[in-house]
């Protein structure tokens, strides 16, 4: 029989380190492989996971943007009610300043003889016929009477001056209701202090005369007149003084007419009062002591 060969020690001293190598290579493998699947997975699927991404933070951001709109649109809503606020408060502040202007102006000027002013308020107007009628917050408990003459305060240059308005209507005892200018229903006689003549108020009712101008008719024929001459009153109506300014001469018709055999002419007064803005008005009332 063959001898037996003997193992060296040296063969197993090795296997150790075989052993350790072979698990590293192990591990190594397992970790690159996974380390390029992974990346492969990433590269590929990115787009698709990245798109619904992208959307939830472009809607967030879209919602973001419509509160912050609603914000602002809300502070916005806001200001502009503070703002609206403020002015209406001007608007009254301004507006009491030119009444205390007034009362301050009418405590300082002297009424007719035999008569006194009273101031009221306008407190009832027709949408209809805005321009033509109101009621004011004086009657008959007042000294407030049929007839009476109803003025205004209007600026002339930095001082204010009284202007004619209407007459009143119908008076009852704590109100009254006042025809003004521009309704054809009142009847008035006028001056022309230039020209020296007198013409009368609505008279015809023809209605010639344009918007916002009142009839005046019966002029005598030869008169000199010029346009933009003051109107005032006569004197002739009991509860209406004389030389108080109505308005200016706007139209006069021609001196001769084709066909004209009037021995008068016709004209339009522009009057000095704006009625839209007239907020509180004076009435011409007769002195108690003169009524003794």
């Amino acid at each position: 029989m063959p001898p037996k060969r003997k193992t060296s020690s040296r063969q197993f001293s090795y296997l150790p380190i075989l052993l350790i190598a072979a698990a590293l290579a192990v591990l190594l493998t397992v970790y690159w492989s996974r380390t390029v699947a992974r990346r492969l997975t990433m590269d590929f699927s990115y787009p698709y996971a990245a798109l619904p991404a992208a959307a939830v933070a472009a809607l967030a951001d879209e919602s973001l943007a419509l509160k912050s709109s609603h914000e602002l649109a809300r502070e916005v809503e806001g200001l502009r009610r503070v703002n609206a606020l403020l002015m209406a408060g001007a608007s009254r502040i301004e507006e009491l300043e030119a009444e205390n202007r007034q009362l301050r102006a009418l405590t300082g000027m002297t009424p007719p003889r035999q008569y006194r002013y009273q101031a009221c308020e306008i407190i009832l107007r027709d949408p209809i016929s805005w321009d033509e009628y109101f009621t004011i917050s004086a009657g008959s408990d007042s000294g407030v009477f049929d007839g009476a003459a109803v003025l205004a305060l209007v600026p002339d240059g930095e001082e204010l001056r009284i202007v004619l308005v209407g007459v009143v209507r119908t008076a009852s005892r704590h109100s009254a209701r006042v025809v003004t200018l521009l309704n054809p229903e009142l009847k008035l006689s006028a001056r022309l202090p230039e020209a020296d003549v007198v013409g009368f108020i609505n008279a015809e009712g023809s209605g010639h005369a344009g918007p916002g101008a009142v009839e005046l008719t019966y002029l005598p024929y030869q008169g000199a007149y010029a346009l933009g001459e003051e109107v005032t009153t006569t004197g002739l109506e009991t509860l209406v003084p004389g030389g108080i300014a109505i308005g200016t001469l706007a139209e006069l018709e021609p001196e001769n007419l084709l066909f004209g055999d009037r021995s008068y002419r016709r004209g339009a007064l522009q009057p000095l009062a704006d009625f839209n803005k007239l907020r509180q008005v004076i009435v011409v009332v007769l002195d108690r002591d003169s009524r003794r």
